[in-house]
């Protein structure tokens, strides 16, 4: 602990025992007659991440007299070390292309933002084509409507989970494929099993999206988070606005089962959103073990 007055350096007399530095009448705090203990009047100070972190203890005791306490590293896996350290990583300038890190990382969200509605709104333009194409009823038709909203309910719980797991960026890298996987698979589906599959498989990237992009947003860019979310908002308004007007036109100029090329092309974007996150680079020492969700 910090140390107190009655040391070998202790005076009363107002002199300081170090050369260089102030008298007495400069100590730190007021003193009033009847205290008989210092009072602590803490200041943090903090020095790069590869070095310890140095906290000065200013005491206006008798002597005032001042105090240094160097405390070591967080250890490995604790909950200190682990904080922040994505962010770091991409941010320290302690690393020559951390800018090109933060462009990436802006990116990847912007890019995700953009596929979150796609595989929703794309449907609404062709439903009627859908249900000539798959030979369903009304009923079953009204089950494609709501799917979207059961997915989005369900499949989002599993967001924090796996964030806890593995790194946000490999999720969403997988849920965007697996988007991809779905867009195609319901393009393609001749039952309506199959197109139901496709739908819910298509459906992961949004969820998902939805749950941990704030989470990255806050993490990598902390001090412009209004920025990124409405940059990735916008892309999300975009994207499904895009799917929304697009659809026909596509069902259109592809003859046949149209229907299919207009929903299976957003299958494209998806793919490419996944390719930056792929690119992210883990943080050193990073594992399932030390890995710390940061959720918003």
């Amino acid at each position: 602990g910090p140390l107190r007055g009655g040391g070998p350096d202790h005076r009363d007399d107002g002199a300081c025992p170090h050369p260089g530095h102030a008298p007495s009448s400069s100590r730190v705090g007021p003193r009033s007659a009847g205290w008989s203990d210092p009072v602590l009047l803490p200041l943090r100070v903090t020095v790069p991440p590869d070095r310890t972190t140095e906290v000065l203890d200013l005491f206006s005791g008798s002597a005032g007299t001042a105090h240094l306490a160097v405390l070591p590293d967080p250890e490995p896996g604790s909950q200190a070390a682990r904080t922040g350290e994505d962010h770091r990583r991409v941010t320290s300038s302690d690393i020559p292309d951390h800018r090109r890190g933060l462009l990436l990382v802006g990116t990847a969200i912007v890019l995700t933002g953009l596929n979150l509605r796609t595989a929703v709104n794309s449907v609404g333009p062709v439903l009627q084509e859908i249900q000539s194409g798959l030979g369903i009823s009304s009923g079953l038709t009204g089950l494609l409507t709501s799917l979207p909203v059961i997915c989005f309910a369900a499949i989002g719980f599993a967001a924090p989970p796996l964030s806890a797991r593995f790194r946000d960026a490999h999720v969403l890298a997988g849920a965007l494929l697996v988007m991809a996987a779905g867009l195609v698979l319901r393009a393609v589906a001749g039952a309506f099993w199959l197109f139901i599959a496709g739908t819910v498989l298509a459906m992961v990237g949004g969820a998902l999206g939805n749950v941990l992009l704030p989470s990255l947003v806050k993490r990598y860019f902390p001090t412009r988070t209004g920025l990124l979310v409405g940059a990735y908002s916008t892309a999300m308004s975009v994207g499904g606005a895009v799917a929304s007007v697009s659809a026909a036109p596509i069902a259109r100029a592809a003859g046949d089962a149209g229907w299919r090329w207009a929903l299976g092309i957003w299958a494209v974007p998806a793919l490419v959103a996944a390719l930056p996150w792929l690119a992210v680079r883990s943080p050193e020492g990073a594992s399932r073990t030390t890995h710390v969700a940061l959720r918003l």
